[in-house]
């Protein structure tokens, strides 16, 4: 006689994490940071349940809850969060949040499990999880950078003070079929030598820096200044925007076209960026020039 087998599921508890979760992985033994010393170990005991949330506010967290009782039913403790994306590396709400989050089968070393998140933008961004001391952090691997469309534009922005990220080589500007621009930082070129046929292959990734958010249409055309301070956006708004890069902020609007705005130049000579008061009225200073088809 056949002999049919009925699994039940039941909810345990209702554990919230104040977010509308896309994706969320249960992470095993094997895939966790091996808790080396007695403080990482009260921090993370290997009994422990840890899993990884990813959701609409853009932030990758790893949280853990404990067995409490070992007699009865089994019953979960409340979620305790164990490491977050810093607000620096984190895609954030604004920008439409992640979408998926993944575990590779890299993971299985131990020592520094990579997991591999999707965000709105259709980037692809691997966070290691590690040790520092005692507390448990997020690093960025790389990024794979994706569009929503065509590019239109771009710029290298040359390399100033403060303007790039620590081991950033460049920062890139681009306009694609929206009105943000898109800040992205351009690592070293890191070799890696092809064991089977000694080839040394080179490297590099675009990891997201910033969004200049401002236009309300398309923007068409962009422009670095030679000092790498500002870059000037000009779109289908009719409107030419001046940004301060290290900010991301903007600090002037140009308007007059009554046609968008399709091209958009700033002054090449550096040390007028640097001229102001009278000297810069009376046309020693840096300008921009803009054209459109409205003649």
């Amino acid at each position: 006689a056949e002999v049919s087998v009925r699994v039940t599921y039941c909810r345990i508890r209702t554990l919230p994490v104040y977010e509308q979760v896309e994706s969320m992985i249960l992470l095993s033994r094997r895939f966790r940071p091996v808790s080396e010393t007695k403080d990482q170990q009260e921090v993370l005991d290997k009994k422990d349940i840890v899993l990884s949330t990813c959701g609409t506010k853009g932030v990758v967290r790893l949280w853990k809850a404990s067995h409490t009782g070992s007699d009865g039913p089994l019953v979960v403790s409340e979620l305790s969060l164990l490491a977050s994306q810093s607000e620096k590396e984190a895609f954030g709400e604004d920008n439409g949040g992640y979408t998926s989050l993944h575990l590779t089968s890299l993971s299985t070393t131990h020592w520094s499990p990579l997991l591999v998140v999707v965000d709105a933008e259709h980037n692809m961004t691997y966070l290691r999880m590690g040790w520092k001391g005692s507390t448990l952090v997020f690093s960025t691997d790389r990024s794979i950078v994706g569009h929503n469309g065509e590019i239109l534009d771009l710029s290298v922005v040359p390399k100033g003070d403060k303007l790039v990220e620590e081991g950033d080589k460049h920062t890139v500007a681009v306009a694609t079929n929206s009105s943000q621009v898109r800040l992205f930082g351009l690592s070293e070129a890191k070799e890696e030598e092809n064991e089977e046929n000694n080839d040394v292959q080179c490297h590099t990734a675009l990891s997201p820096r910033g969004m200049l958010d401002g236009h309300t249409a398309i923007v068409l055309s962009i422009d670095a200044s030679p000092c790498g301070r500002y870059l000037a956006t000009a779109g289908k708004d009719k409107t030419m925007r001046l940004w301060h890069i290290e900010s991301q902020k903007c600090i002037g609007v140009a308007t007059g076209h009554t046609e968008a705005v399709g091209s958009v130049a700033l002054s090449r000579k550096i040390g007028c960026y640097d001229v102001g008061g009278k000297a810069a009225e009376n046309g020693a200073g840096s300008f921009a020039v803009t054209s459109s088809k409205d003649r």
